[in-house]
């Protein structure tokens, strides 16, 4: 595949990825703009203090990553404690 950026950011809060990604546009060519920001509490770091770039997690593609809608009728609630319970991450309703 092909090589893509991916940043990693600390912040005070939590930053909309896509506005960071339109004010990156702004003043960076498109080659230049990460395809994956990934902001994070800390960034690891080793013994001598540099970023300890194996303890980074992978970034993962945004199509397996839709936004969380959550269930709203009880049989939607039951099937998402379910997934939830099999895949070991919160699910949503799409």
């Amino acid at each position: 595949g092909e090589n893509e950026i991916c940043a990693y950011f600390t912040a005070d809060r939590k930053v909309s990825v896509s506005g960071l990604r339109k004010t990156l546009s702004q003043s960076l060519p498109d080659y230049m703009v990460p395809a994956h920001l990934i902001q994070m509490d800390s960034l690891p770091l080793t013994p001598n203090g540099k970023i300890n770039k194996k303890e980074l997690p992978a970034p993962q593609s945004e199509a397996v990553q839709p936004e969380y809608t959550a269930p709203e009728t009880e049989s939607e609630k039951k099937l998402a404690e379910i997934w939830e319970g099999v895949l070991g991450v919160k699910a949503g309703v799409t």
